[in-house]
C-alpha cells in the first residue's frame, strides 16, 4: 500500500473518531434559544424607590402593586443629639423594618439628625454621641440584613448628606478624620453582607487611604445630572467629571449605587443619563425627585422605545436567557449537565447573595440543584456569560412529566412563601410561577423522556 493511501486511510479514521466523539458529546443535547422581552418587571433589589419615614409605614402596603420594590427609610433622630436613642425609638425602627420585610420591600436605610435644611449644624457636636447611636442602630439593622439593599452612611448634616455638620469643620484634615471615624464604626458594626453607600467618590478614596476596608463601600449621588460637579459630588480637584465617572465604573462595578436628581440641566437628557448610569452601575433611583426630569424622559426615545420605560427597565440588573442547553434524553438518577447563557442589559449586577438554581418539578414536588461555580452576580451590566449546573432526576419522579425551570433567589425567600426575593427573567417564551422561570418540559412517553420547549 502506498504512503498516500495510508495517509488517506489514517485521516478517514481520525475524522471518524472525531465524528463519533462529537455525536457522543453533543448529539444528545439540545440548545433552546430564547427571546428577550421589553416588559416592565417587578423584581427585587433594583429600580425606582420611594422615601418614607420610619414612623409612617402605612404607604408600604401598596407599593408592590405599583411595581416598586424599594424604599428609602429615613430614620430621624434629631431628638437625640445629646443622648442615646430611646428604647421606644429603637422599637420604631424594628417595626418599620419588619413591615417592609412583610410586604417584600427592600430597604435603603439612612439615619439623620433631621431631614430638612433647617437642621444645618444641629447634629451632635461630640462624635462619641454619633458613634454610640451607630452601635445602637446596627444590631437592629443586622437582624434584617436579608431585606437591606444598602445603608447610606448618613448621620452627618441635614438629610445625612455629609455637609453642614458640626462634625465637618472647615479644617479639612479634621473633617476627613471624622468622616473616616464614622465610616469605620459603620463597617465595624454592620453585618459583613451589608453595603454602605457614601456620598462622594472622594470620601471612598480617603477611606482607602486611611486603611479602611472599602470593599463594602458603594456610592449614592443625590445630585445626579445637575451641574458639572453634581453640586459638589465630584469635588476632587484631581478628577474631572469624566474621570470620576470612569473611576466609579472601574472600582464600583459590583456595588449597589444609586441616588436622585434635583433639577433639569444640560446633563439630564435621557441619552446622557443612560451613558452616565452605565458608568455609575446605577441600581436605584428616586421615583419622585425630580419629577421634571422624569417627565422629560417620557417625551424622549431611546433604543426605539420610550426613554423613561427604557431606563426603568435597566435600573439595576435585567437578566434574560439567551440559550439553555439540555440533554435530549433523561434517565432516572443519571447525572446531567445544563448550560445557561444569561444576558444582562441592566446598568449593574445583582447582589452577591443571590443564587441560581435548576428546578425539576411535578405536581408540587420540587428538586433543585445549585449553580456552584459561576454565579449570577458576576454578570455585570451590558454583558453575558454562561452558567453551568450539574443535576440528576430523583427516583421520586420516575414515570412522571418533568417541568424544568430556573430560579434566581435571595436570602429573604427562605423567610416567606410570597417569592418576593426571586427574579423574573426578561423573556417572552417562559412561564414565571412561584418564583421560578419555567422554560421546558420533559414528557414521559414510551418509557422515555421527550424534551419540549415551553413556548
Amino acid at each position: 500500500m502506498s504512503t498516500a493511501k495510508k495517509i488517506i486511510i489514517a485521516l478517514v479514521i481520525v475524522l471518524f473518531i472525531f465524528g463519533l466523539m462529537y455525536m457522543i458529546l453533543y448529539a444528545k443535547k439540545i440548545k433552546l434559544l430564547f427571546t428577550e422581552s421589553q416588559e416592565a418587571l417587578t423584581n427585587p433589589a433594583r429600580g425606582f424607590y420611594i422615601q418614607f419615614d420610619s414612623s409612617r409605614i402605612s404607604k408600604l402596603e401598596t407599593l408592590r402593586k405599583e411595581g416598586i420594590t424599594l424604599a428609602l427609610m429615613g430614620y430621624d433622630i434629631k431628638d437625640y443629639v445629646r443622648e442615646p436613642i430611646s428604647l421606644e425609638k429603637l422599637e420604631e425602627l424594628r417595626q418599620a423594618l419588619e413591615t417592609a420585610k412583610e410586604y417584600g420591600i427592600k430597604v435603603i436605610f439612612r439615619a439623620a439628625y433631621g431631614f430638612e435644611a433647617e437642621y444645618e449644624y444641629k447634629d451632635p457636636k461630640d462624635i462619641e454621641i454619633t458613634l454610640g447611636h451607630i452601635r445602637q442602630i446596627a444590631p437592629i439593622v443586622n437582624e434584617y440584613r436579608s431585606n437591606i439593599l444598602c445603608v447610606q452612611a448618613g448621620f452627618l448634616g441635614p438629610w445625612g448628606e455629609w455637609h453642614h455638620s458640626n462634625l465637618l469643620p472647615e479644617e479639612e484634615q479634621q473633617s476627613k478624620k471624622n468622616r473616616n471615624t464614622i465610616l469605620g464604626e459603620l463597617i465595624k458594626n454592620l453585618d459583613n453582607n451589608i453595603v454602605i453607600n457614601v456620598r462622594r467618590p472622594r470620601f471612598i478614596r480617603d477611606a482607602l487611604e486611611a486603611g479602611l476596608d472599602t470593599q463594602r463601600l458603594g456610592f449614592h449621588n443625590d445630585a445626579l445630572l445637575s451641574t458639572d460637579s453634581d453640586m459638589g459630588t465630584y469635588d476632587d480637584p484631581k478628577y474631572s467629571r469624566t474621570q470620576e465617572l470612569e473611576w466609579v465604573s472601574k472600582n464600583m462595578s459590583h456595588h449597589m449605587n444609586g441616588g436622585e436628581m434635583p433639577k433639569v440641566s444640560v446633563f439630564s437628557s435621557a441619552t446622557n443619563a443612560t451613558a452616565e448610569f452605565e458608568k455609575l452601575n446605577l441600581t436605584y433611583l428616586n421615583s419622585r425627585y425630580n419629577k421634571e426630569v422624569l417627565e422629560s424622559w417620557k417625551k424622549e426615545t431611546l433604543n426605539g422605545r420610550n426613554a423613561f420605560d427604557d431606563i426603568n427597565n435597566r435600573l439595576g440588573y435585567r437578566y434574560s436567557l439567551k440559550s439553555v442547553t439540555l440533554p435530549k434524553d433523561l434517565k432516572i438518577k443519571k447525572q446531567f449537565d445544563v448550560k445557561i447563557t444569561v444576558k444582562n442589559t441592566g446598568f449593574s449586577a445583582i447582589k452577591e447573595e443571590y443564587v441560581t438554581w435548576l428546578i425539576i418539578e411535578n405536581n408540587g414536588i420540587v428538586a433543585k440543584f445549585q449553580c456552584d461555580k459561576e454565579q449570577i452576580h458576576l454578570i455585570k451590566g451590558m454583558s453575558e456569560d454562561t452558567l453551568k449546573i450539574t443535576a440528576n432526576v430523583p427516583q421520586i419522579f420516575e414515570g412522571k412529566n418533568l417541568n424544568i425551570g430556573i430560579k434566581i433567589s435571595g436570602p429573604a425567600d427562605a423567610d416567606t412563601k410570597n417569592y418576593y426575593d426571586s427574579v423574573h427573567l426578561a423573556n417572552e417564551d417562559i412561564e414565571y410561577k412561584n418564583g421560578v422561570n419555567y422554560i421546558a418540559t420533559y414528557i414521559h412517553e414510551d418509557n422515555r423522556y421527550v424534551l419540549k420547549k415551553l413556548r
